[in-house]
């Protein structure tokens, strides 16, 4: 889209204080710009731009950062320690920007004894994976092509993994949907659903949960017009609430157990019946659609817009 950006690596990798800043040549000068706000989402080719959070093999858990300024590019902490992965991820991994899973709508999920739970996003743009064979470089803006989708809950939060393949990829012309990711690429779609479904078992966690249904590419390009609109939306409400004199707290008192809609929002989920099969842990055939916007829901002030 004749935008040129510059990326800037601060301090040390492995360091708590390392980030990456983004920068783009507007009159001839480089200004520095949020990578989730002020990167287009689209391409005029029709692709879509990948910000790569986590190269191919790597293990650094490392994302853009909604709270910080400008949203940098940080590896993520817990606890006041860094956090890696157990085992490397064998692809590149990452956000779209101007994307967001915005709490404020609110999903429902369907076991097979037709009980209902319901469920809202993560609070983060939407996560990328980009099945290439190429490894990407940290901090890259990459135009990828959308091939479908997959969704996981992931501790009582709804979060979409969008799959696609980069523009660079020898193989990005073959390629077109979840089809041909199996003919040039056997076995990556299996690999990658179990890959999601057990990387926390190595902190002694559960496995996440995830739906068999894998989206195509039509429905989850409708996934990210959706989840843009989203965003803007997130924009709206922060200005509306900004001016507001009621936006002291931006908490709402969440129950650790939602089973309707009003306890529903960023919730603990809870492992307590494994009679269940939305609590057992398994692969099931859940069912998972949109339920509800919640139009009293307060956006979370801290994070941080232009």
């Amino acid at each position: 889209n004749n935008k040129h950006y510059m990326l800037k690596y601060n301090n040390q990798l492995n360091q708590t204080d390392f980030n990456i800043s983004y920068f783009q040549n507007i009159n001839d000068k480089y200004v520095q710009i949020s990578p989730w706000h002020d990167i287009d989402l689209m391409n005029s080719d029709g692709t879509y731009n990948m910000i790569v959070e986590i190269p191919k093999y790597n293990y650094i858990k490392l994302e853009i950062k909604l709270t910080e300024k400008y949203n940098v590019i940080k590896q993520d902490t817990k606890k006041g320690k860094l956090r890696y992965y157990h085992n490397s991820i064998y692809w590149n991994y990452g956000a779209l920007p101007r994307t967001y899973e915005y709490p404020k709508h609110i999903y429902r999920c369907k076991g097979s004894d037709d009980q209902q739970i319901f469920f809202t996003g993560d609070d983060d743009p939407l996560d990328v994976i980009d099945i290439g064979s190429n490894s990407l470089k940290m901090g890259q803006i990459a135009p990828v092509k959308i091939l479908g989708a997959f969704t996981l809950i992931d501790e009582g939060q709804l979060d979409w993994k969008i799959i696609a393949i980069n523009k660079y990829d020898e193989n990005y012309s073959n390629i077109n949907n979840l089809e041909d990711i199996e003919k040039y690429y056997p076995h990556t779609l299996n690999l990658m659903i179990e890959w999601f479904r057990s990387y926390k078992m190595a902190d002694s966690k559960k496995l996440n949960i995830i739906s068999k249904k894998l989206y195509n590419k039509k429905d989850s390009e409708n996934l990210i017009k959706k989840v843009h609109d989203y965003y803007l939306e997130f924009l709206k409400d922060i200005k509306q609430f900004s001016l507001s004199s009621s936006c002291e707290s931006t908490n709402i008192n969440n129950s650790s157990n939602a089973t309707n809609s009003s306890e529903c929002f960023q919730t603990s989920f809870s492992y307590q019946n494994p009679d269940n099969p939305v609590y057992n842990n398994l692969v099931q055939d859940v069912s998972i659609d949109y339920y509800k916007s919640d139009d009293t829901y307060r956006p979370n002030m801290e994070i941080w817009v232009p």
